[in-house]
């Protein structure tokens, strides 16, 4: 998905250069392709299959949770590790697959009353080496993996 003009398209990413991608519009004509920065793309989940485990974004944090039904853009879901809790239908824009960090993945950090975009360039334990989006090599530090955040 990709927003342009304070609307979410739907989109493909044709091509990247650096933290630039090509995205195409999908249903409409390749005149309209053009480059964009990480700050207008969303990534949607697709493809969950009932039965499998995923992560489920609830007040800003991921829990893990199972799916128990569902398609497209809702899921029923049942959180791991809270018995009492009830299946809930949550949107896909909340859902991820379960899993974990790796090299090259782009979250974000809040540092001084702001939120960065960082590049994730090693792992280590519970701690991340990360690279500040569009700052010098000279701001790579290495933080504790709680401080990062997904970008959606």
């Amino acid at each position: 998905m990709v927003k342009s003009k304070r609307k979410w398209y739907r989109s493909e990413i044709l091509a990247r250069s650096g933290y630039k991608y090509k995205i195409h519009y999908v249903g409409y004509s390749k005149r309209y392709d053009e480059w964009v920065g990480l700050n207008r793309i969303r990534p949607i989940a697709a493809g969950f299959r009932v039965g499998k485990t995923v992560e489920v974004r609830w007040k800003g944090k991921w829990y893990r949770s199972r799916i128990l039904a569902g398609s497209g853009r809702k899921y029923k879901i049942k959180y791991y590790g809270y018995p009492r809790s009830k299946p809930s239908w949550v949107s896909s824009s909340r859902i991820r697959r379960a899993g974990g960090l790796r090299a090259g993945l782009v979250m974000k950090i809040y540092e001084k009353k702001k939120w960065y975009k960082v590049y994730i360039l090693r792992i280590r334990d519970r701690d991340v080496q990360i690279r500040y989006i569009g700052y010098s090599r000279r701001y790579d530090s290495w933080v504790r993996r709680g401080r990062l955040s997904y970008l959606y």
